[in-house]
């Protein structure tokens, strides 16, 4: 759905291209990286960059995951 819709939303929309409700629960659930694969998606993660991302949640959730 994110590469579809060129956009990245941890509740997408019904709304969008290839929506399905097992997409937006994984999404919900999710660490999301566009336009990165592998090695670097993981780096991205890790850096956690956006100057509103004070919490670090993607890195929390890369080295301290629930499931």
């Amino acid at each position: 759905m994110m590469d579809a819709n060129n956009s990245l939303n941890h509740n997408p929309p019904t709304s969008w291209t290839c929506y399905s409700a097992g997409g937006a629960e994984a999404a919900s659930h999710s660490n999301l990286s566009l336009g990165y694969n592998t090695t670097s998606a993981v780096t991205g993660q890790m850096n956690d960059d956006g100057s509103n991302n004070y919490f670090c949640g993607h890195r929390r959730w890369i080295l301290f995951q629930s499931r």
